[in-house]
């Protein structure tokens, strides 16, 4: 059900609440009045930056004379973020508004909605569903942010409205007051045609803008743009021998190394065996009994192999690297293909021809100590972060498989016999 909002500092009211249905082309009127008797009396149609058209319905709402009065919401906030993304406004004490919005900057079904905070986290966990999304909070001010740097706000209207009632009273009004003031109504209504083309195209240009930079990011393969294993066991390395294990009655109890674009972060965990808060390496925890440290090194790595292989080849080729050497490894299970989204046309581009699997090896060797060309050796595998543990002597390695689905076009694997791997052009082994 619609509601409204007043937004400090903005003129006018608005209506969050609308439930939004995704069409083809722009419906005509009585294709409008039909879907109204349904979905709602009130309502509009929408053009999002993307070209796509949404109509918006509800039902009249308590205490509004005209629907022209009351401004949606949904289109001022939709466009102001690239898709695919949710957010969740806190509107009072126990009142938020939440918006979700996919494909083509369409508000999805159900993703305008007022209500309690419990409510809508229910509804944000099930659309969570539907694939991946940028989300954001914010307030009311955050809202009236957004409607006041939009130039123009689509108002409501009576769908059901029947248009000879419109022409009747207009020709009524020309009669009246003559040839002059139509001719002035003529000037007019050209000159608001002219802004309209004007935003149109403005709101086509930032569209294309934003498809541009996802269709280039799409294209980017990751592992091509992560440094290889024996890079990171490099730098990572260069750091360890640096590390003093205790410092001033502290001991270096926990010690990770994490792969960034530029370099390597280092955090170190510290335990107290004596020492004292004052001399404590980092920030000191509440009880005084840890503390924590962090820095950054830039590290110049290597340009990575582009070499990737079909998900059962990668597989077998890390689960032979952790048998050989009597590591312990995890592979996660591969990500389930996404879900087709509420009201989806089938004009989405195909999913990319790869995947990213999360896998983790243990040991009680650094891998460094001769495993680096093994590591390497697997296509597509990246080492995110490794970690050491005073408690268990153990290091643990958060890694990256990136895996082929498919062949992409016009790929040839590798020649060589049970690799099924990318040709290489580089890289460091």
């Amino acid at each position: 059900m619609a509601e409204l909002i007043t937004l400090p500092g903005v003129k006018g009211t608005f209506a969050a609440g609308l439930s939004w249905r995704h069409e083809d082309k722009i419906p005509r009127a009585a294709e409008l009045r039909a879907l109204s008797m349904e979905k709602g009396r009130w309502g509009l149609v929408r053009k999002t930056i993307a070209g796509s058209v949404q109509v918006g319905f509800c039902e009249p709402i308590v205490g509004v004379s005209s629907p022209s009065k009351v401004k949606a919401l949904a289109t001022i906030v939709a466009d102001q973020r690239p898709q695919p993304w949710m957010g969740l406004y806190k509107l009072g004490e126990d009142r938020y508004w939440y918006i979700a919005v996919r494909d083509g900057q369409e508000v999805i079904p159900e993703g305008d909605q007022i209500g309690k905070l419990d409510e809508l986290l229910r509804v944000r966990e099930q659309h969570l569903t539907l694939g991946d999304w940028e989300e954001a909070e914010g307030t009311l001010d955050d809202l009236a942010e957004m409607a006041l740097s939009t130039p123009k706000h689509l108002v409501l209207r009576d769908l059901q409205r029947r248009p000879w009632v419109n022409i009747a009273v207009a020709s009524s009004i020309l009669l009246v007051v003559g040839a002059s003031a139509a001719g002035a109504w003529l000037y007019h209504e050209k000159q608001v045609e002219k802004e309209r083309e004007a935003e149109l195209k403005r709101q086509r240009a930032i569209a294309a803008a934003l498809h541009a930079r996802d269709t280039a990011q799409a294209h980017i393969l990751p592992w091509t743009q992560t440094a290889m294993p024996s890079s990171v066991f490099d730098a990572c390395r260069d750091a360890w021998n640096e590390e003093p294990l205790a410092r001033d009655g502290w001991m270096l109890a926990t010690w990770e190394c994490r792969v960034q674009p530029r370099g390597i972060d280092i955090h170190r965990g510290w335990a107290r065996v004596g020492g004292l808060a004052a001399n404590a390496p980092g920030k000191l925890s509440p009880d005084a009994r840890s503390a924590a440290e962090d820095l950054q090194r830039v590290v110049q790595f290597s340009a990575p192999s582009p070499s990737a292989a079909l998900q059962p080849t990668a597989r077998s080729a890390l689960w032979t690297l952790a048998q050989r050497y009597g590591l312990d490894l995890t592979i996660d299970p591969a990500m389930a293909p996404k879900p087709k989204l509420p009201g989806e046309n089938g004009s989405q581009p195909p999913p990319d021809p790869w995947q990213r699997i999360s896998a983790s090896i243990s040991g009680r060797m650094p891998p460094w100590m001769g495993l680096a060309p093994a590591f390497d050796g697997v296509p597509g595998l990246r080492v995110e972060a490794l970690a050491w543990t005073a408690a268990s002597h153990r290091w643990a390695l958060s890694m990256a498989l990136y895996v082929l689905d498919r062949l992409p076009p016009q790929t040839v694997l590798d020649p060589a016999p049970g690799t099924g791997a990318l040709p290489s052009q580089g890289g460091r082994s």
